[in-house]
This record gives C-alpha cells, sequence and structure tokens, in this order.
C-alpha cells in the first residue's frame, strides 16, 4: 500500500489539519450508519422524507435509510482525494475544502437523527 501512495499525497494525510477536519468527517459518518443499524431493521416501511407543509411523503425499506451516510461518505472521500491533489498547489483551498467536509458530515447526522426521530 505505501508503493501505491505517492509522497505529495502521503504528506497530505500526515498534515495536522487533515486529520483534524477528515477524521471527524469520517466519524460522523460512521455515527450515522451505527444511528440508522440501531432502528433497522424492519418488516414495515420507514418514512424516507417529511415535508412541513405535505406531512410524511415517501415510504420505503430499512436498506433506502442507508443512502444517506453513504452518499456522505462518498462525498468525504471524494473531497479527500481532491483536497490531496489541490494540496500541492495551494493548502488554504485544501482545509477549506476539509472544513466543508466536516459540515457535510454534520447535515448528514442531523438528517439521519430525524429519520430516526421520525420512524421511532
Amino acid at each position: 500500500m505505501r508503493i501505491l501512495l505517492s509522497p505529495a499525497i502521503r504528506l497530505y494525510f500526515k498534515d495536522t489539519w487533515t486529520r483534524a477536519t477528515l477524521i471527524p468527517a469520517l466519524i460522523l459518518c460512521l455515527l450515522a450508519v451505527g444511528l440508522i443499524v440501531f432502528i433497522m431493521p424492519r418488516e414495515e416501511n420507514l418514512v424516507l422524507h417529511y415535508n412541513i407543509y405535505f406531512g410524511i411523503d415517501l415510504l420505503g425499506n430499512w436498506y433506502e435509510v442507508l443512502f444517506i451516510p453513504l452518499a456522505g461518505l462518498i462525498l468525504v472521500i471524494l473531497n479527500a482525494v481532491v483536497g490531496s491533489f489541490v494540496w500541492r498547489r495551494d493548502r488554504v483551498i485544501s482545509y477549506l475544502l476539509g472544513f466543508g467536509t466536516v459540515i457535510l458530515s454534520f447535515v448528514v447526522i442531523v438528517a439521519t437523527s430525524l429519520l430516526v426521530y421520525l420512524n421511532r
């Protein structure tokens, strides 16, 4: 594995600010999966979307709830890859991308916790 990573990418993942943003983002995405596993699987349909005007407007299977943390995890990985390439030229943009990833992970955990609350 060490041979596959270039020295610049290894330096990117050793950077303090990078670790300070990517590790909490990954932990929050895994926490979202843990919240879903806490209430799943069920036989009946689950609420997948709630609207303040119409109420519950989308029902689905239990595994469809996992798409939210999966999308968050894919975006965290994508932001880490893009950040590693941008880090060589401009570190500030890479750090902003990392902080945006943490904010995205907070949005994922809030959306997941609201779905768990609706399905209790």
